[in-house]
């Protein structure tokens, strides 16, 4: 029963996802990172998010969520969306500690804020990274997490698809 589940596991995975760094869009074509070699689409991440990637056997795992400068206040800055975004995780954690990483300041010339999180949600310890980013046209979350025992493991390719955000629309 072991094996037929291990063959299982590997098939599903070399059916749906790539052997090698790729580039992916959004659905509603606005924006596009890098998609790290053995990561793919996870539609059950969150519902807002624009793109949804990782790799559970990794426990690694990457969203966007794109918020249309329509939709906010005028004057909205990118520090103010910056705590709002990151008192959501907070509201849903039990435990939350947050450190700024202020040498962390622009991706492909948007400007960003990034922090570094450990959190407590339903029992399991996350560490997180959330980077916020502001352009002409809106804000983006950008959020990847991994238990903290592998989150050292996943970093290489969590800084992959962060600095390859694009914005194209």
């Amino acid at each position: 029963m072991k094996n037929y589940i291990l063959i299982l596991i590997i098939a599903l995975l070399t059916t749906a996802c790539s052997y090698k760094d790729e580039t992916i869009t959004s659905k509603s074509g606005t924006m596009s990172v890098t998609q790290p070699a053995f990561w793919f689409e996870i539609d059950s991440l969150n519902d807002d998010a624009d793109i949804r990637i990782g790799n559970p056997l990794l426990e690694a795992y990457f969203i966007i969520i794109r918020e249309p400068q329509t939709d906010l206040p005028e004057g909205y800055t990118l520090e103010e969306y910056s705590q709002t975004t990151r008192e959501y995780i907070k509201a849903g954690s039990t435990s939350y500690t947050e450190l700024l990483d202020s040498s962390f300041t622009r991706i492909n010339k948007l400007a960003a804020i990034k922090y570094s999180i450990n959190a407590t949600v339903e029992n399991v310890d996350i560490r997180y990274w959330h980077v916020s980013l502001k352009s002409e046209k809106g804000f983006y979350q950008l959020i990847a997490w991994s238990l903290p025992t592998k989150f050292e493991s996943n970093q290489e390719n969590f800084t992959l698809v962060i600095d390859s955000f694009r914005e194209l629309k």
